[in-house]
């Protein structure tokens, strides 16, 4: 596959800054943010004092000691007054980022890929490619004129969900799953040796039960359903869908019933449905 890159307009940034803006995103987020460096990116959720994920995110260095969040755009906002909620007394601005985050994805071999200050690694798939932050029209005619193909972000979601990594509200839901169950830790998403961080508690509570009872799965079905649609097998309840876009549906499946049922035999609604494993969770299914 050729080395590809899609502007992703569902995709904004949030800037949190000032003396103490390590302190604060490592008391509220699942990940280290000691582990964040100019070439390392983490991926990271903010949790409800219940551990349910309230938001999803990847989060850089700035490169000026502060840290940008790369954010479903649609919900910037609210997750901006969030973070100033739990700001209180803290010295630390949290700002809205004027730039454009740009997916690199596909075969980069034999590609000289511009040399970007925020160019990074998707931290959650390897197969997710490059995050670049830039104004799109000062970067593309440095990406086209290096061999990559202008795709859509379309055709990168297509991608993405292909893998099986769900994001944002529309796949995961707003205080719908654990951590656990949406697979945060096989994407590289919590750490289980960082201190407490909110919900932390009931994460770690999770991981040390011998067995994740319901875990967040895709599934292929057409039309594509509505959220909290039933899952069957036989006409046994599997789970429900959370959501799902290009005719995935995520859904929350108990595990238990999943390794009892007929797989050629799973519905949503009255639509055939097949699960799809996505290849990072084939040892633990």
């Amino acid at each position: 596959m050729a080395l590809r890159f899609a502007v992703l307009p569902s995709r904004s940034v949030i800037r949190v800054c000032g003396e103490e803006a390590k302190p604060f995103l490592q008391g509220l987020i699942s990940n280290d943010v000691g582990e964040i460096s100019p070439s390392r990116a983490v991926f990271a959720a903010l949790l409800s004092a219940q551990g349910k994920i309230q938001f999803d995110f990847i989060v850089l260095s700035d490169l000026h000691g502060g840290y940008l969040l790369d954010v479903e755009a649609s919900r910037s906002d609210e997750l901006i007054k969030k973070l100033k909620l739990y700001r209180l007394r803290a010295k630390v601005a949290i700002e809205p980022v004027e730039t454009d985050v740009i997916a690199v994805f596909g075969d980069r071999t034999n590609v000289r890929l511009p040399k970007l200050a925020l160019l990074i690694d998707d931290p959650r798939h390897a197969q997710l490619g490059l995050r670049a932050y830039e104004r799109s029209d000062e970067l593309r005619a440095e990406l086209l004129a290096s061999g990559a193909i202008e795709s859509t972000e379309d055709g990168y979601e297509a991608d993405r969900i292909a893998l099986g990594v769900p994001q944002g509200a529309s796949e995961l839901g707003i205080e719908k799953l654990f951590l656990l169950e949406a697979n945060a830790e096989e994407l590289h998403g919590v750490d289980f040796k960082k201190g407490c961080y909110v919900g932390q508690e009931l994460t770690s509570r999770m991981k040390r039960k011998a067995e994740l009872k319901k875990r967040l799965l895709p599934f292929r079905v057409s039309p594509q359903p509505a959220p909290d649609a039933h899952i069957t097998a036989d006409g046994r309840e599997l789970g429900n869908v959370v959501g799902g876009r290009s005719s995935i549906a995520f859904a929350l499946v108990r595990l238990d019933r999943l390794a009892e049922a007929d797989r050629t035999a799973i519905k949503i609604g009255d639509a055939p449905a097949t699960l799809a494993v996505p290849a990072y969770l084939s040892s633990a299914l």
